[in-house]
C-alpha cells in the first residue's frame, strides 16, 4: 500500500536540521536517531528513540514509523555523539549540520538525491532507511 508523503520546504529542512543539532549541544550526548513529520504547514514534529554507536537503522526506522501520523513521516535523521546531525527523506536529499567545537558557528551541507547512494555507512544507512517510506 503506498501512501503520500507530505514534504516541508527544503529551507526548513535545513533550519530543522540545524536547530537539532544546537539543540544537542552536549558533545557526549547520546546517538539519536528520529523521524521527522510535518505536523502543520511550517511545523516540524520529531518523533526519538536512543541508540547505539552501532545504530541498527532499519529496526529504528520501523518504530518510528510505526509512532509516526500516517501520511506525514517525510524523514529520518541522526545525531552522533560529536556535533553533527543529519537528516535524510523519502526523496533521496541528505542535509548535514555539523560544528567543530563548542559555541562554533554551525556548517550546513546538502547532497542531493541525484547523486545515489551515500559512501559514508552512517550516511547509506540513513538514506536507505528515509527512501524506504517512499515504497510504503
Amino acid at each position: 500500500m503506498s501512501r503520500t508523503i507530505l514534504y516541508p520546504s527544503d529551507e526548513l529542512i535545513r533550519t530543522v536540521t540545524a536547530t537539532l543539532l544546537g539543540a544537542n549541544e552536549q558533545w557526549d550526548s547520546t546517538p539519536l536517531f528520529f523521524g521527522l513529520t510535518l505536523a502543520g504547514p511550517d511545523q516540524i514534529g520529531v518523533l526519538t528513540q536512543p541508540t547505539s554507536a552501532d545504530p541498527p537503522f532499519q529496526d529504528l526506522a520501523t518504530l518510528v514509523f510505526s509512532q509516526a501520523p500516517r501520511k506525514t513521516l517525510w524523514g529520518f535523521g541522526f545525531h552522533t555523539e560529536s556535533a553533527l546531525m543529519r537528516t535524510a527523506d523519502a526523496r533521496g536529499n541528505l542535509w548535514t549540520a555539523s560544528r567543530d567545537r563548542p559555541g562554533a558557528d554551525i556548517a550546513e551541507t546538502f547532497r542531493s538525491a541525484e547523486y545515489g547512494v551515500p559512501d559514508d555507512p552512517i550516511d547509506r544507512e540513513l538514506w536507505v532507511a528515509a527512501v524506504a517510506l517512499a515504497a510504503l
